[in-house]
């Protein structure tokens, strides 16, 4: 019998479009934004993002290094990436439904911890959650922890 039903995050509860949110911030430059997707998101850099250990202005520098003519624009980005992201409509009815049908709902998810301040606005579901832990690849970052009686 299924008693916990466990969500990720992106994707799955909220949406995001780098490319699009991007394209409305700069004006359509297709060539602008395709350079800072290569320096912000190549050569594995928003791996690093997602591990948690360099500090945001180091994680700056990696990105604006081979791209210095456009750190302004890259820092913008970074700056408010959140506004990429949306709820899904259905979001907190799912929830709530199956809360009310006697799940255990929880979450477990990779968000680095930039983003999940960026996004408080589109994470303002979790507190209907009972409970999930935020995965950062050296380190886990909890928002609540479930009883054991969940696994």
């Amino acid at each position: 019998m299924i008693k916990t039903i466990i969500f990720d995050i992106g994707g799955v509860l909220i949406g995001y479009d780098w490319t699009a949110y991007m394209m409305k911030e700069f004006n359509g430059d297709e060539e602008l934004v395709e350079r800072i997707k290569e320096n912000v998101f190549g050569n594995h850099k928003w791996d690093e993002v997602d591990r948690g250990v360099l500090t945001n202005d180091e994680l700056l520098a990696s990105f604006t290094k081979d791209a210095p003519d456009i750190a302004a624009e890259i820092t913008h980005f970074w700056e408010t990436c959140g506004n990429a992201l949306w709820q899904f409509d259905f979001t907190k009815d799912w929830i709530k439904e199956l809360k009310s049908r006697g799940y255990q709902v929880l979450f477990l998810s990779n968000w680095s911890y930039h983003l999940k301040e960026q996004a408080a606005k589109q994470l303002d579901f979790l507190p209907l959650l009972d409970g999930g832990v935020f995965l950062v690849r050296k380190s886990l970052l909890s928002l609540t922890m479930p009883s054991t009686s969940a696994f």
